[in-house]
């Protein structure tokens, strides 16, 4: 499976209707790994706007700074 990026809001949007397609699949298929992959890359995007809007303000942020929101660690 190819990595999946998120450059935008349309598809953070797109990501998260998919994954709410795929939650409940079965473990270890094909499937869970997509939803992994969205995961990892809703994660990604997220912490982007949190050091883009730390940028804008003249702060530096870590990746240990932003908090992750899936609920998941």
């Amino acid at each position: 499976m190819a990595r999946i990026v998120i450059r935008n809001e349309d598809q953070l949007n797109e990501a998260l209707d998919r994954a709410i397609h795929l939650a409940g699949s079965a473990k270890g298929g094909d499937e869970e790994r997509e939803l992994n992959a969205i995961n990892a890359a809703v994660e990604l995007y997220e912490q982007s706007l949190a050091v883009t809007a730390a940028s804008g303000r003249g702060e530096r942020k870590t990746k240990d700074d932003v908090p992750s929101g899936t609920g998941s660690e």
